[in-house]
């Protein structure tokens, strides 16, 4: 789980470092082409961390997944049923599992990257100034 918890952080803060550079650089106002490229650049460069990052979080996702199964295929041979009485306590309780919760951050940040990339696209081919 700390690897996982790492791993997070480390894509957090990358996409809050290139966000927070791409900010500056759109409200210091840009007037040349490379300047441009550079945000569009950038902006690519978030949505590939963000794609990594969804990508990532899906391997843990089929990590636990597999590892569930095969606790669940154990306690099959044994009196009682510990593990699964828990998942089948939790889904009566509507539990939402982390990774899907945790897909949400990247998608946001994606956005955002996304909107940069239109925006470097744009003023790239002097479309806005």
């Amino acid at each position: 789980m700390s690897r996982r918890q790492e791993e997070n952080r480390f894509f957090l803060s990358v996409n809050a470092l290139v966000l927070t550079v791409l900010s500056f650089l759109l409200k210091q106002g840009i007037s040349d082409r490379a300047a441009w490229v550079g945000v569009l650049l950038l902006g690519a460069a978030g949505l590939t961390l963000c794609y990594a990052w969804l990508r990532i979080i899906d391997s843990y996702r089929v990590l636990n997944e597999a590892k569930f199964a095969v606790v669940d295929g154990f306690e099959r041979h044994l009196p009682a049923r510990m593990f699964g009485a828990e998942w089948d306590e939790a889904e009566l309780r509507e539990y939402q599992p982390f990774t899907r919760i945790e897909r949400h951050v990247p998608f946001v940040f994606g956005i955002l990257h996304l909107i940069a990339t239109v925006l470097g696209v744009l003023g790239s081919l002097a479309i806005i100034h």
